[in-house]
């Protein structure tokens, strides 16, 4: 097992994980943004970003206590809404020709 994932949980005991999952490691040259700035961005509240954290539809990382949004997390969410208004948008046509 990997050192860096896991600790001891005592003296004797066994080897606990420190993460649920691994997450990516940060690179140094992307941009990286809080929470407020995240919200400010897209002018929403920073519940509606946590509430994308939650979800999982918008990706961070973690660090301590903190959670930061990378350039890359901005562009994968973004990536994923367009597609997702496109797909409304085509079910939306679909059904006006049906209803014709």
């Amino acid at each position: 097992m990997p050192a860096a994932r896991h600790c001891i949980a005592g003296m004797l005991g066994e080897a606990k994980p420190l993460l649920q999952k691994p997450q990516a490691m940060m690179k140094a040259t992307e941009a990286k943004f809080s929470i407020k700035e995240v919200a400010q961005r897209f002018r929403v509240h920073a519940t509606t970003v946590y509430r994308l954290m939650e979800k999982g539809k918008l990706g961070f990382y973690q660090i301590g206590g903190r959670r930061i949004v990378g350039e890359s997390h901005l562009e994968q969410y973004l990536a994923w809404a367009e597609h997702k208004a496109g797909s409304a948008r085509e079910r939306n046509s679909r059904s006006d020709v049906r209803n014709r």
